[in-house]
């Protein structure tokens, strides 16, 4: 018998410090097995692991494919063969660092209302580029025409998207975005 399974794909290690994965990809998605139906039957996730233990620079390897059961366990049959004993993993790794998100507020308040304090979540983000555009940032700010407080009156959330802020050459590895009470 044969089937098809899909494949997903799990990281191991730690990259170097200072680094993040902002992309990564298997290929193929699936692998055929081949055998009997009893031993097919007991196959229910096929993992690409792939070590990326101090990596800091892009990847271009072979990523182990592993059979597991629905316990978790890993399958070791003989009886079964896959259509390829690996995957072809790669992964962009880049220097990253973290930044602390800084925002302006515009508008005048409503008439007798002023502003008693200003919560951001989260306070800092991690960020990962190129190493000359990293240096060259020391913090993400969202300017005043994202945050009008004109006529508020009482306490208010704002979801701040980060992508629309960010300078050129630069992901946002952390949260895509802050929320900012008043």
């Amino acid at each position: 018998v044969t089937q098809n399974i899909d494949l997903s794909l799990e990281t191991t290690g730690e990259l170097a410090e200072g680094y993040v994965i902002t992309d990564q990809s298997i290929s193929p998605n699936s692998i055929k097995l081949t055998g009997p139906s009893s031993s097919i039957s007991k196959v229910v996730q096929a993992k690409a692991i792939y070590n990326i233990s101090n990596a800091s620079d892009n990847i271009s390897d072979k990523a182990n494919i592993i059979l597991y059961d629905a316990e978790g366990n890993v399958i070791s049959d003989p009886k079964l063969t896959l259509s390829k004993d690996y995957a072809d993993y790669s992964a962009v790794v880049s220097p990253s660092k973290q930044v602390p998100v800084r925002f302006n507020y515009s508008g005048p308040l409503a008439d007798g209302y002023y502003v008693t304090g200003v919560d951001i979540a989260p306070e800092q983000v991690t960020i990962a580029g190129n190493r000359d555009v990293l240096d060259k940032i020391s913090e993400l700010v969202i300017p005043s025409s994202a945050l009008d407080l004109e006529n508020v009156t009482s306490t208010k959330s704002y979801r701040i998207w980060l992508s629309d802020y960010k300078p050129e050459g630069i992901t946002i590895v952390s949260d895509t975005y802050v929320t900012i009470t008043v």
